[in-house]
């Protein structure tokens, strides 16, 4: 029996190869969220440079000064922490009390949006309820780089979907991907899939749009197609079945942008 191991990222000689004890989803969590999760699987407090820095990656606020363009980042290390903000990474200014509590009021309660309108999709009732008016009452944060604004962007894209709202789908798709790879810059599975998914969606949209509209889409799911084929292969390898589709679809894309390209070839064809 064979186990095939991949780096992500390039491994200095004599450096400590560690293993992600982290699923996805899970990785794209607050950090008391992430320590509590492998404190109740693992029996361990991590201290990777992640879950022990001071400030959280996934939790992003935009500087009070909106001249600024800084961020303020939360510090609450474990569930037993009381959240707070930390200065503006650009100007240093601290956030004033009434602000940071309306940030982290804000938070909470779309937290908890969240769950409701997951528990209805995965409860099928999305056929008798109103998604548009769900995919509107979802608000993304402030800072699209906040882990919230992805999982809002996730849920959008699920719920224009299956409506088949594809131009929306994609803007969602294209939210959720900008900020998987502020949080994580590494290469992961589930990004790839992303770009699969942006893919899909941009070809659909394609598929009800004019002709030069179309090209335009097309050429987009075909850089989408890709980015997935080149993550896939990257963390997966070349021989495995996900590869294998991502192979599939950007060929038949690349087929469908020759066809739409030479309209004139395809009517003379067997010409003298």
């Amino acid at each position: 029996m064979w186990c095939v191991i991949r780096t992500i990222m390039d491994v200095a000689a004599g450096e400590e190869l560690t293993i992600d004890y982290t699923q996805e989803v899970v990785a794209l969590q607050p950090v008391h969220v992430r320590r509590a999760a492998l404190l109740r699987d693992k029996e361990f407090l991590c201290e990777c440079p992640r879950c022990s820095a001071h400030g959280d990656d996934t939790r992003r606020f935009p500087c009070q000064a909106k001249e600024c363009g800084g961020h303020h980042l939360v510090h609450q290390p474990t569930d037993a922490d009381e959240a707070s903000l930390l200065p503006c990474s650009c100007c240093g200014a601290a956030a004033q009390t009434a602000y940071a509590a309306s940030l982290l009021r804000g938070e909470s309660a779309l937290v908890s949006e969240l769950r409701t309108t997951n528990e209805i999709i995965d409860s099928g009732r999305r056929i008798f309820v109103d998604v548009v008016s769900l995919i509107q009452r979802l608000k993304a944060p402030h800072h699209p780089h906040h882990h919230l604004a992805g999982e809002v962007a996730r849920v959008k894209w699920e719920l224009a979907r299956n409506v088949q709202q594809w131009g929306d789908a994609a803007e969602a798709k294209r939210a959720e991907i900008e900020c998987r790879n502020a949080i994580v810059r590494i290469p992961r599975r589930d990004t790839a899939v992303c770009f699969g998914n942006l893919g899909d969606a941009l070809v659909a949209q394609a598929g009800a749009s004019a002709s030069a509209q179309a090209s335009v889409l097309l050429g987009e799911a075909q850089e989408a197609y890709q980015r997935a084929l080149q993550g896939l292969i990257f963390v997966l390898g070349p021989d495995h079945p996900w590869t294998g589709v991502a192979a599939t679809k950007l060929a038949a894309v690349q087929a469908r942008m020759l066809r739409s390209a030479s309209p004139l070839r395809r009517h003379t064809v067997g010409a003298p």
